[in-house]
């Protein structure tokens, strides 16, 4: 499986636990700050601890994802 792909695919979800989120006006080329969930105050390694596993579903078996948030 896909290990940076994983990582990848977690920075919206880490971005909407933020206390406030950068993003830039595409007319302006400006960045501006919008309110997020305020879980964690940024993404880095001092204020989260990320474990993400992935594994390979089953024949049949319902695709899902979980998230667990914990501190």
């Amino acid at each position: 499986l896909d290990r940076e792909g994983a990582w990848s695919s977690m920075k919206p979800v880490i971005d909407g636990l933020q206390t406030h989120m950068k993003r830039k006006n595409k007319a302006t080329k400006k960045f501006y700050d919008i309110d997020g969930a305020g879980l964690i105050w940024r993404d880095d390694e001092k204020h989260i601890f990320l474990d993400i596993t992935q594994r390979r579903a089953e024949s049949g078996e319902a695709e899902f994802i979980q998230i667990v948030v914990s501190w």
